[in-house]
């Protein structure tokens, strides 16, 4: 994987905004498995940003 080829992650205010759902929402969706997630060192929660697109499009399967 190059270098240029890494997921971009966000915050939880950013994914909310990107979404216009809430961070609780948000944090719902990944306890289900329909959002991923990636937590950090210090245990923040990141949210994949291509997900976020994908569901925005009603993609569940994350098919494009």
């Amino acid at each position: 994987m190059n270098l240029f080829e890494l997921p971009i992650l966000v915050r939880p205010e950013e994914a909310a905004g990107i979404t216009g759902l809430s961070q609780k929402q948000l944090a719902r969706l990944a306890k289900v498995n329909a959002l991923r997630l990636y937590r950090t060192v210090g245990n923040h929660r990141r949210y994949y940003r291509d997900d976020l697109i994908k569901h925005l499009k009603g993609d569940k399967n994350g098919n494009n």
